[in-house]
């Protein structure tokens, strides 16, 4: 059985990027995004690349821990087991004043980078075994802001 592993907001960037090395590793690629029609894009031109792989394209809403848990379900159903997961997407909250951060401005950024990736490990360690890896990416932002 080959290696599997998830990376979420792999359409593009440094995502993209982990979605191709794990690729040129041999590893199936969950390849997951916001939008299905992004992931289905990156999916298919990595798919073209690496044919000896099989890369699988999910719209997955972090905000929501329904979805994500409808995510996992399906993932079971299809593939029984995950070997890795690459937390890498999330809100960045670019043209956001801290000033004028409503209450609803709060839930929608923190909702998906805290709660969504809380329970997508959650629901990720569920199916991995023995040697399961998580690995969370950070922005250089985490040491330098962007205004705004």
């Amino acid at each position: 059985m080959k290696k599997l592993v998830l990376i979420t907001g792999a359409t593009r960037n440094v995502g993209y990027a982990m979605a191709e090395k794990f690729a040129s590793q041999n590893y199936d690629v969950i390849i997951t995004s916001r939008s299905a029609e992004d992931a289905q894009a990156a999916a298919a031109a990595l798919q073209e690349k690496y044919p000896q792989v099989k890369i699988h394209p999910m719209e997955m809403q972090l905000s929501s821990v329904e979805h994500i848990c409808e995510c996992f379900r399906h993932i079971a159903r299809e593939h029984g087991h995950l070997d890795a997961l690459v937390v890498n997407a999330a809100h960045l909250a670019i043209n956001t004043n801290i000033m004028n951060v409503t209450p609803e401005d709060y839930d929608r950024i923190m909702t998906p980078n805290l709660k969504g990736n809380f329970f997508l490990c959650q629901k990720a360690t569920e199916l991995m075994g023995e040697g399961g890896a998580v690995l969370f990416i950070s922005s250089v932002h985490a040491n330098q802001c962007i205004p705004n």
